[in-house]
């Protein structure tokens, strides 16, 4: 018999609109905050990243918003993913050029990404001592760290059957 282990991904069936509604107050959050307003692309590409918990590419970001908004160009989807990028609010796993909506609600420090490449889920996590170390050995070697963000490919359990 197997033990029932937690999961850093979502289960298949799990409450999704919590997960929509923990993001849309974040991005209240950051718009109160910074006194910003996001464009209507911007929300539309968040919107379009926020169905699942997959990385997907601009182009099928495009199609998500032909499929339910209109129309989209390409280079409006970019442009709005550089801006939520700033913010935060959006991680690219350059490993498959695909966008995956921050899952961090509140400060994203350090994330990594566990990538499955079965069903092509993500599931983020911040800080612990990952980061500190990298921090440490790049300290060490006196290089200048902008910005990190570690990829970790592989199978979640359910697609691993563990």
């Amino acid at each position: 018999m197997m033990s029932q282990m937690n999961s850093i991904f979502p289960k298949p069936k799990h409450a999704h609109k919590s997960c929509v509604a923990r993001l849309n107050s974040r991005v209240a959050k950051i718009a109160n905050e910074s006194g910003k307003k996001f464009g209507a692309n911007q929300l539309l590409v968040l919107n379009a990243l926020i169905e699942d918990h997959k990385a997907i590419s601009a182009y099928e970001i495009v199609e998500r918003i032909v499929r339910t908004n209109g129309r989209l160009q390409p280079v409006q989807v970019y442009r709005a993913l550089d801006g939520l990028l700033k913010l935060g609010l959006v991680h690219r796993l350059r490993s498959k050029n695909a966008y995956v909506a921050c899952n961090n609600f509140d400060i994203c420090e350090a994330p990594q990404l566990f990538y499955c490449s079965s069903c092509e889920q993500v599931a983020e996590i911040s800080g612990g001592a990952l980061p500190q170390h990298i921090a440490r050995i790049a300290q060490e070697n006196s290089f200048k760290l902008d910005h990190g963000l570690v990829e970790l490919i592989g199978q979640c359990s359910e697609c691993s059957g563990a």
